[in-house]
């Protein structure tokens, strides 16, 4: 099962076709075409529950419209997906470096 922001759900068939530039040959342009959407969408925030482990999975903004973060606090994990890059310079084609930086500035919790 694949859980993503609602932008997910609204650009994978259109916005992936873009990193291929207007000369995108066709087997390319059918995988992008073929990409699985994803099961569930959500806006902002949701939390899924495991048994009696809550999953909370939030939409942050920076690198792309579509960044979830996936936080367990009983496990005091948190996956960042790649609003987190490290020993590697990140893709900007579709950052928003203000709201980023915003994005993971320490909040003291």
């Amino acid at each position: 099962m694949v859980i993503a922001d609602k932008n997910v759900s609204d650009w994978i068939h259109t916005e992936n076709l873009k990193f291929f530039g207007k000369n995108i040959m066709p087997e390319r342009k059918a995988e992008v075409e073929h990409l699985g959407a994803p099961d569930i969408s959500y806006h902002d925030a949701m939390i899924v529950r495991l048994g009696k482990r809550e999953i909370y999975v939030a939409q942050l903004p920076g690198h792309t419209g579509g960044d979830s973060i996936v936080r367990i606090e009983d496990a005091k994990v948190t996956f960042w997906g790649d609003l987190f890059w490290h020993t590697t310079l990140p893709n900007l084609i579709d950052a928003t470096t203000s709201e980023w930086s915003e994005t993971l500035k320490p909040t003291g919790n």
